[in-house]
């Protein structure tokens, strides 16, 4: 049985995204506040964003079964590389969840990003190599 997730994935974003404030607001320039670049984020910024929207978009359960494991590699320009536990967790995660993987790291990084996935290989008996 799938976890449940929603279909369009900007639902949960927050209405006031969508109001037009006719520029009622400062710009982060005006209040002497830099705004960060890809190119300043790190690996473990980046992923932390994109699970945050995730997160936003999956049940509890299957959050923890099947994002928590992922660990952020490295970010090169605008290709992340995460790690998976096993080649089947990586199958799975391309089945039923790359679309909610690629809203998430455009979201975090742009529209050109990418993902990248490093599996850990298991011996013969099953174990992760230590």
């Amino acid at each position: 049985m799938l976890c449940s997730q929603q279909d369009d994935y900007t639902l949960r974003l927050p209405p006031e995204k969508f109001t037009n404030t006719h520029n009622t607001i400062p710009s982060l320039n005006s209040l002497g506040i830099r705004e960060i670049s890809t190119m300043e984020k790190s690996v473990n910024d980046v992923w932390n964003e994109a699970l945050q929207f995730i997160q936003d978009n999956v049940d509890d359960q299957c959050y923890s079964t099947w994002f928590e494991p992922i660990k952020p590699v490295k970010l090169q320009s605008n290709i992340i590389t995460v790690q998976v536990p096993s080649k089947f967790f990586y199958e799975y995660l391309e089945e039923h969840y790359i679309q909610l993987l690629k809203a998430a790291i455009t979201k975090s990084l742009s529209q050109d990003a990418k993902l990248v996935y490093s599996i850990v290989l298991e011996n013969a008996y099953g174990n992760a190599p230590a």
